[in-house]
């Protein structure tokens, strides 16, 4: 009897790295044929994934291609498939960014990723968190962090979470991942406040001016300021700063004041004096002597062309006349008239003041005259009659005609006549050289 040959196929084993592809081997080995007799074996099995490890390499079938298949006995024996992850340092930062505000929540789902140290690359917001290794594994990165507000502490862009998948197949743990947070900021937006500048006449009531613009990049759309402090007052001709602080802006019922950089930019009031024309006039007049002093006081006081009338109502002292200008409601006092008292003439000076007098840039006086004229008497000398006796006839007596009184309180201490006449005939009796005192 001749037993049959025992022959035994063994499929190949193998241990593979990881690299995102299928892995396969064929090989086999063959032990105990004789002479030329040949086989010919199919060896099935493939290992994709570390996780399937191991895999049996199976001798699906197997057929002779030289000699007779019933000489032996033949043993299959499956090899082993399995594979191992490489040691792949993963390092994923996820990307800081800044804005300015603008009203809106910002977020930054970007980011960088290095493989063992190597060059960075950065995955855009538009890859949605995805990055496909050459191996076809797919990086999955989840971001979560929001920016509204204008802070000072930054907001965390926190990496909360990846993934790592091939397929339906997680690879997780053929990497070793470190993590970086980002920052997310939010500057302030930067804006101007100019307070309006404004110009007038003195008139005797403050300037003030609360209006204002503003520049730089302007409100966010839908927020609004609702206050402006703007201090600025002015009353008497000059220049004074118009001045804006303490905004406050709302974006509805919320103050967003915070989330800008306001800069302040002061206005200009400025107040000029008053150039209508004021003239101040006293009138001229005359008198006949009579031993008080004369004054004129009827003035007259113009703004503009215009009368001002005397303000009999006003309060004032003793010898004051007032006259209010119209526009500012500030008053002009005129006061100490020019006196005459004996017969001549003096220009008919006066005083005055106008309260806020700086603010008034055209202010002429115009004098009148004030003469006292000399007093007229008629002094009359008397009569006198004689029958012709050789002497010379005179008469030193006179009288004061009444229709010419002197000033009261005022006499003649002296008065001399001067007539004489011997033969008969006329001739005047001349009164002359009288002396008045007081």
């Amino acid at each position: 009897k001749v037993n049959c040959k025992e022959v035994t196929i063994t499929a190949a084993s193998a241990d593979y790295f990881y690299d995102g592809t299928v892995h396969s081997n064929s090989a086999y080995t063959v032990v105990g044929l004789v002479g030329t007799d040949a086989i010919t074996p199919v060896v099935t099995g493939s290992i994709h994934y570390p996780t399937q490890s191991p895999v049996a390499n199976v001798v699906e079938s197997y057929s002779f291609t030289s000699g007779n298949a019933g000489n032996y006995c033949v043993t299959l024996m499956n090899g082993e498939l399995t594979m191992t992850c490489t040691n792949v340092e993963l390092d994923i930062t996820a990307d800081s960014q800044n804005w300015t505000y603008d009203g809106e929540d910002h977020t930054q789902n970007s980011y960088t990723m290095s493989v063992n140290g190597g060059t960075a690359v950065s995955v855009p917001v538009s890859a949605n968190g995805k990055y496909t290794f050459p191996n076809g594994d797919i990086l999955t990165v989840t971001i979560s962090g929001t920016a509204h507000n204008a802070t000072t502490t930054p907001v965390v862009n926190d990496i909360t979470g990846y993934t790592i998948m091939n397929g339906t197949v997680d690879m997780s743990d053929c990497y070793t991942v470190t993590v970086t947070d980002g920052e997310l900021t939010i500057s302030k937006r930067p804006i101007e406040i100019i307070a309006d500048s404004d110009e007038k006449v003195y008139d005797g009531t403050p300037l003030t001016d609360d209006g204002y613009t503003v520049g730089g990049d302007g409100l966010v759309e839908g927020e609004t300021i609702t206050h402006v402090d703007i201090t600025g007052t002015i009353t008497d001709p000059g220049t004074t700063p118009n001045v804006p602080s303490d905004a406050v802006i709302m974006h509805g019922s919320d103050t967003v004041t915070n989330n800008y950089d306001i800069t302040y930019t002061n206005g200009e009031l400025t107040v000029t004096g008053d150039i209508t024309p004021i003239v101040i006039a006293s009138p001229s007049c005359d008198t006949v002597y009579d031993g008080t002093a004369h004054t004129c006081e009827d003035y007259t006081v113009t703004y503009g062309g215009e009368t001002i009338p005397e303000c009999t109502d006003c309060p004032h002292n003793p010898g004051e006349h007032i006259y209010v200008i119209p526009t500012s409601h500030d008053t002009i006092t005129v006061k100490d008239p020019a006196s005459q008292t004996d017969a001549g003439s003096t220009d008919n000076t006066f005083t005055y003041t106008i309260t806020n007098g700086d603010s008034y840039k055209d202010v002429t006086t115009d004098t009148g005259t004030v003469t006292v004229n000399k007093r007229p008497i008629t002094l009359i000398a008397a009569d006198s009659t004689k029958n012709y006796d050789g002497t010379p006839l005179t008469r030193d007596e006179w009288t004061l005609d009444p229709s010419t009184p002197l000033a009261p309180g005022e006499t003649i201490d002296t008065a001399y006549v001067t007539g004489t006449v011997t033969d008969p005939g006329t001739t005047p009796n001349t009164p002359h050289d009288a002396v008045i005192m007081n």
